[in-house]
């Protein structure tokens, strides 16, 4: 199932996160579009980041993804994957331990402080020293450092939770950038209460950011305030929400049962009449005769008739089944840089009286089919004989029929069995270069 840019925002996506049911329906209800995955792996095969507004990552996260820098993360791994720091490129090192009152100006957010009472944490303010380290900050180590402590000021006030009764990592920081529309949270201790936390950072982050979160934040849009008529109106637009993502899975199930067997059919078109546009020799020989065939035409390959010892005669016979008298001879050429050579004529005139010994008669037709210019694209080949057109016109007289095989590929793209008789009738009274038009 892929999710559409279209889905109501904010579009959450949950990874690793064990839930208890009644903590999943509470995200279910504080978010209208979420999805929950085992890994990066699984969520990038059915959506893409621009589908996204929010990534919550649970203990278990053991791998990582770009996903990480473009989208607002709320993560609760102790081992966070690779995540992006406040500051572009900038990571905090100090080397000296510091209070963490010069890092925290202003007391923290009340609505965080009441969840952290919640967690029966102590006070956030007056606790001993702290040494931070880069990893202990939610940065990863960047080519350039920052060492102000202004500017580290700056950064963490805006959320560093910390607490007083451990070795030195914070309790949870909590990034915003403004300029880049990006928040980031890590918790990386045990936490009790995730929902809450989650629920208090969007409601920030909402004030921000309220295109990629709109109501969070707004108690009369919440399930649960919510009118008769109005859950009765998003029942049924979670209803078709729901039915839209069935019938996306349905099309995009036929659309990948059509897409393997277009493969499959020009896999053996490649094999078949696409042979016309790139063979020469024996194959392009055989793939003539199917042509001809198709278009009603019994067609008999000489080099399978010749007794050994005997002269070389042309590549193939034709006849009509509605014209038993009428039989033509053909030989068939690919070439990699000429598009028709005039000797190949000559040939055919040899190969006419050989018929003429052979059944004490001229063949009805000479007909030359070439397959010239292989090394152009096809729609870049030029026809046989174009730069010399009094040849063709010369070899009409001789009731001889020069064929492009891109005429023929042409002709079978439309081919339909009301007008085959059209085209052999076609062959059989065209002279010079033969040019057909598919009846209206």
């Amino acid at each position: 199932m892929r999710i559409k840019g279209s889905k109501t925002r904010p579009r959450v996506a949950v990874i690793g996160l064990p839930l208890i049911d009644e903590d999943r329906r509470k995200l279910e209800q504080l978010f209208p579009s979420i999805n929950f995955y085992r890994s990066f792996k699984q969520l990038e095969d059915h959506t893409s980041s621009s589908e996204i507004d929010l990534l919550i990552l649970g203990n278990k996260v053991e791998d990582s993804s770009n996903l990480l820098f473009r989208i607002n993360i709320i993560s609760f791994s102790s081992n966070p994957p690779f995540m992006p720091g406040p500051v572009h490129n900038e990571h905090i090192e100090l080397s000296n331990p510091v209070k963490t009152e010069e890092f925290i100006e202003n007391d923290i957010t009340l609505e965080y402080s009441r969840i952290r009472a919640k967690e029966d944490w102590t006070n956030a303010k007056g606790w001993s020293k702290i040494h931070f380290k880069e990893q202990q900050v939610l940065m990863p180590v960047y080519s350039k450092k920052m060492t102000s402590i202004k500017k580290a000021n700056s950064i963490i006030r805006g959320g560093a939770i910390l607490l007083d009764s451990h070795s030195g990592s914070p309790f949870a920081t909590v990034f915003l950038n403004e300029e880049q529309k990006l928040g980031v949270a890590w918790f990386p201790l045990p936490t009790k209460h995730k929902i809450d936390w989650i629920e208090a950072i969007v409601n920030e982050w909402a004030k921000y950011f309220p295109e990629k979160f709109p109501h969070i934040g707004d108690w009369a849009r919440q399930e649960e305030w919510l009118l008769a008529p109005e859950i009765g109106l998003l029942k049924e637009i979670k209803n078709l929400e729901e039915r839209k993502l069935e019938y996306i899975k349905e099309i995009e199930g036929k659309i990948d049962t059509l897409n393997k067997k277009y493969k499959g059919v020009l896999s053996w078109n490649d094999k078949g009449f696409r042979k016309l546009l790139t063979e020469q020799g024996d194959e392009l020989v055989d793939i003539v005769k199917i042509a001809f065939e198709s278009f009603g035409f019994t067609v008999e390959k000489m080099d399978e008739t010749i007794i050994k010892g005997k002269s070389k005669i042309e590549d193939l016979r034709i006849t009509i089944d509605n014209n038993k008298s009428w039989e033509a001879i053909v030989e068939v050429r690919g070439y990699a840089k000429s598009s028709g050579k005039e000797g190949e004529l000559t040939r055919l005139n040899k190969f006419a009286k050989l018929y003429n010994k052979e059944k004490e008669k001229f063949p009805d037709k000479m007909i030359y089919v070439v397959n010239g210019s292989i090394e152009l694209l096809p729609p870049q080949r030029p026809k046989p004989f174009e730069s010399n057109p009094d040849f063709l016109n010369s070899i009409a007289d001789d009731d001889c029929l020069v064929v492009s095989t891109t005429t023929i590929y042409r002709v079978l793209q439309k081919l339909e069995k009301s007008f085959k008789n059209d085209i052999s009738k076609s062959i059989i009274e065209s002279t010079g270069e033969w040019k057909f038009v598919p009846p209206n």
